[in-house]
């Protein structure tokens, strides 16, 4: 009877969490047409899971996905990828919860010893920047030797290109994240410091309000790290400053996204957007894991409550941003429901544990001195990868492609505006 009572529960705990699930979404997106709700399906794989100790099923499922893959042997030109594993390129925006998912992408990359592609076409304060302001060229990174052929990663700030297609290795994963207009103009807005660029056109007491209040007496001033003050978004995605306010050009470019990009991630449905990542490409759920990263700065302002007109100022500011949030948030629920709003529930239960496993494992080496097993000495390899921040992550990254001869130090010499040394840095 207690074991029939351990089913029974877990089922039901399963059901209660997918209909809460549900309902969510429908506070999250308003007026979503929800399909009827039924009982979701129960495999046996689910099942079993429930009435054992789920953690350590969970590990054990973890554990034979051979998560520390041997460095594949590449070919004298990888032109045919002898690697398992697609490689990914990600577009970085500014304040769409890009440092968080560089740091994922970065364990990914690491583990499964993809070329990684390094900048080296800015100065040394910005040299994290990919050619920024201008769009992408392949002489903005360092060159690869005569024996490789393509970049496997590539997740830097960079203006969007064409042209990225060409030197991404072929069946490249292709993907961006964006954020709702208004949390991401009012952190961005902070982030690059408009206040002090803007010193001079803005009163007191609330400058932002008043900075949407006077929204078209405002100029369009550059920010630091040549920024643009207007539709950040858009200009990531390649859209030329003169043309933002062009709908034609913008619809032109949302077209474009869709057909170049895999997947656009919404910062608001992290989650959901991680689920579907492990559909349209290689990476597992435990590949997607984000635990708390103590080098991800997250500056907190309550956002000020805006008027009906300040609100129509923010939008119309940035209406090419707006346009590409609208049409991608639509995309990524008409994905969801594809894709089972029951079965996603589920999933995301699933990328719950594998937090919670990952958490307590990266706990556990930080914890031990001494680390002789190579388990151990694995797990806090993976664990620091994942907590470097952008300036530790690109020293290790140039290092190790250095290390590995996949770098043509040489050629950089004449190619890149900014040579690196001979180790890559």
């Amino acid at each position: 009877m207690e074991f029939k009572a351990v089913i029974t529960s877990g089922v039901s705990l399963a059901i209660l969490l997918s209909y809460i699930y549900i309902i969510t979404s429908i506070d999250k997106y308003g007026s979503e047409d929800l399909p009827a709700f039924t009982k979701p399906i129960e495999s046996k794989q689910i099942h079993d899971r429930r009435i054992k100790n789920s953690e350590e099923r969970y590990k054990n499922t973890l554990d034979n996905k051979n998560q520390w893959s041997i460095p594949q042997q590449r070919q004298k030109s990888n032109t045919a990828l002898t690697t398992t594993h697609r490689g990914v390129f990600y577009l970085k925006v500014n304040k769409a919860g890009s440092c968080t998912l560089q740091a994922m992408f970065n364990k990914y990359a690491d583990k499964h010893n993809q070329i990684v592609g390094m900048p080296c076409s800015n100065s040394v304060g910005e040299r994290h920047l990919v050619g920024w302001p201008e769009p992408f060229k392949p002489e903005h990174l360092i060159p690869l030797s005569k024996n490789y052929t393509y970049w496997e990663h590539l997740n830097e700030h960079i203006k969007y290109s064409s042209k990225i297609k060409q030197v991404m290795a072929p069946g490249s994963v292709f993907v961006a994240s964006i954020r709702e207009p208004f949390s991401h103009f009012f952190s961005y807005y902070n982030f690059y410091s408009m206040e002090k660029t803007y010193k001079g056109y803005l009163k007191e007491p609330n400058k932002f309000k008043y900075f949407l209040d006077n929204i078209k007496t405002m100029p369009h001033l550059e920010l630091i790290h040549h920024m643009p003050p207007s539709n950040p978004i858009a200009q990531c995605f390649g859209i030329k400053q003169e043309e933002q306010y062009n709908i034609t050009v913008i619809q032109e470019k949302i077209n474009e996204i869709e057909m170049e990009f895999d997947l656009v991630i919404l910062a608001e449905f992290m989650d959901e957007s991680l689920i579907l990542l492990t559909e349209c490409s290689d990476l597992t759920i435990e590949d997607v894991v984000i635990l708390k990263n103590a080098n991800v700065k997250n500056i907190k302002k309550s956002k000020p409550v805006l008027t009906p007109k300040e609100y129509e100022n923010l939008i119309q500011w940035n209406i090419a941003d707006s346009m590409i949030y609208n049409h991608f948030n639509k995309t990524l629920w008409e994905k969801i429901d594809k894709f089972g709003r029951h079965k996603m529930a589920i999933k995301i239960l699933e990328l719950d544990m594998a937090k919670s496993i990952k958490q307590k494992e990266c706990d556990s080496v930080q914890r031990k001195p001494n680390l002789k097993r190579i388990e151990d000495l694995k797990i806090k390899h993976d664990c620091m990868i994942q907590n470097l921040d952008y300036i530790g992550a690109d020293k290790y990254f140039r290092n190790k492609m250095t290390e590995k001869g996949i770098y043509d130090i040489e050629k950089a010499q004449k190619t890149c505006k900014y040579p690196p040394n001979k180790h890559g840095q």
